[in-house]
């Protein structure tokens, strides 16, 4: 099982997503 990977993943894909939606209402 890779759950750890699919979890940081997850998490990374979070970040990327808060991310994108600060610099869109900058």
């Amino acid at each position: 099982e890779h759950r750890t990977t699919h979890g940081v993943g997850a998490l990374a894909l979070a970040v990327v997503t808060a991310g994108v939606v600060l610099l869109l209402r900058a």
